[in-house]
């Protein structure tokens, strides 16, 4: 029988003397990683379980050949922590990680931060995961695109007071305002979620003057964008994929109301 079978039967028999026999074999990190995602993601895993395979990784950090690599593994499993609201645990890696990335082994640090920014409701505080302004004195340094720059900011302002006031900032921050297109091989103005927005806060009763020309600012900057990016293009496919964009943000300017005589 293969450890993997082994292990599964133990899961089904909810048989923890085997289970920890097994944990016991898992010293290093990517073992240790391996068992965990084993036992997150059974459909028959127990609390018991859990805790133990995530004690587990907890303590394989004395063998890791650094920090950052410890930090890797632990990220490959934090979305299953999140699925499972595991509230504690999520706040003893963001620890453990975070005061490495201070003494300044940041590797993969970013993730965990990132977590918080993509699975956090607009309520929750971030001190209840593990996640202060102190613990992120290195994240300060890092602020480099605007991602980074997303996640930063959300732990830092959150928990927000409403639905309202976190719709509100989301909308302020550069990453809502642009999305990745196929097509164009390029980030075009994300007008669905944009519009999306607004409606959302239209709903709630707020005033969104504020964002009234938010789109047509962003398609009409994008516009000039384009037009110099297909001046200076010299092969085909690239003429092609900036056309396509191009197209794309024309339409957006016309459903608008604006002319679009003139543009390209």
């Amino acid at each position: 029988m293969s450890e993997r079978d082994f292990l599964n039967r133990a899961i089904n028999n909810n048989d923890m003397i085997a289970i920890k026999v097994t944990i016991g074999n898992c010293t290093s990190v990517d073992d240790a990683e391996g068992i965990a995602y084993a036992i997150l993601t059974a459909e028959k895993s127990t609390t018991e379980m859990i805790d133990a395979v995530l004690q587990n990784l907890l303590k394989a950090k004395e063998n890791a050949r650094n920090h950052g690599y410890w930090v890797h593994a632990v990220s490959h499993l934090t979305k299953y922590l999140w699925d499972k609201k595991l509230i504690s645990w999520i706040a003893k890696f963001n620890e453990e990680a975070f005061a490495g990335a201070n003494l300044g082994d940041t590797s993969c640090s970013d993730r965990l931060m990132g977590d918080f920014s993509q699975f956090a409701e607009w309520h929750e505080d971030p001190k209840k995961f593990g996640i202060t302004s102190d613990s992120l004195r290195w994240a300060e340094k890092e602020n480099n695109n605007e991602y980074f720059a997303y996640a930063l900011s959300k732990v830092l302002n959150s928990p927000f007071s409403s639905e309202a006031d976190f719709l509100a900032w989301h909308l302020r921050q550069p990453k809502t305002w642009h999305k990745f297109d196929g097509d164009s091989q390029t980030d075009l103005v994300n007008s669905a979620e944009i519009k999306s927005i607004l409606q959302k806060l239209s709903d709630l009763g707020i005033d969104i003057s504020e964002f009234r020309d938010l789109e047509k600012s962003l398609l009409l900057e994008k516009a000039a964008e384009l037009k110099k990016e297909l001046s200076a293009a010299t092969s085909e496919w690239r003429i092609k994929r900036i056309s396509k964009g191009i197209i794309k943000t024309k339409e957006a300017l016309v459903s608008l109301g604006l002319n679009k005589k003139g543009f390209v």
